[in-house]
């Protein structure tokens, strides 16, 4: 049984808003576990330290034109802090993208009704490590699909995938509590 999502909303980004959600078992951070724990900790000067795998979609900023493409994908990101603020936390992301890059996503996602898309993402080990946010695959949504509340198609994505990335996530669980010091 997956855990339920808690949802965020990302105002502080640079060039678009977001939602955001994650069982709070996949969100990781200095000052607690959850959405928001991360957030705060991504956004922190003083560079919190945090770990989360979630599900993004993008929104338009107020005055900012929709881009109809964001209506139609929804990323699965994995995300820490740089290799040069925290190797530990890093290397447990490149860890866990490798493992969700092994994953069979595709077939499951097609199999319910979705898209896949790979293509262009920044996932080498390279950028991974000089980025505190990886995109590891987006999921691509139909019409019907596309045209549900952002929050809905979180959790539609989340239930016909998130088991298949919640074992992934499990794996890496000692690790997280190791670190974080955190259950």
């Amino acid at each position: 049984m997956l855990d339920s999502l808690e949802f965020g909303g990302g105002e502080r980004a640079r060039f678009n808003a977001s939602r955001f959600a994650a069982p709070r078992s996949w969100a990781w951070a200095e000052g607690g576990r959850g959405v928001r724990h991360v957030y705060d900790a991504y956004y922190d000067k003083n560079g919190k330290a945090f770990f989360s795998v979630n599900w993004q979609v993008n929104l338009p900023k107020d005055g900012q034109d929709d881009k109809p493409i964001w209506n139609h994908r929804v990323r699965l990101q994995v995300e820490s802090p740089t290799l040069e603020m925290d190797s530990t936390l890093n290397d447990l992301k490149w860890d866990a993208i490798q493992a969700i890059q092994n994953l069979d996503v595709e077939k499951t996602l097609v199999d319910a009704g979705f898209g896949y898309d790979a293509k262009g993402l920044r996932t080498s080990e390279k950028s991974v490590r000089q980025n505190k946010t990886t995109t590891v695959f987006y999921v691509v949504l139909n019409e019907k699909q596309a045209n549900l509340e952002p929050d809905e198609k979180l959790k539609t994505v989340h239930t016909a995938v998130g088991s298949k990335v919640d074992e992934i996530v499990k794996r890496f669980a000692k690790r997280l509590e190791s670190r974080f010091q955190l259950k």
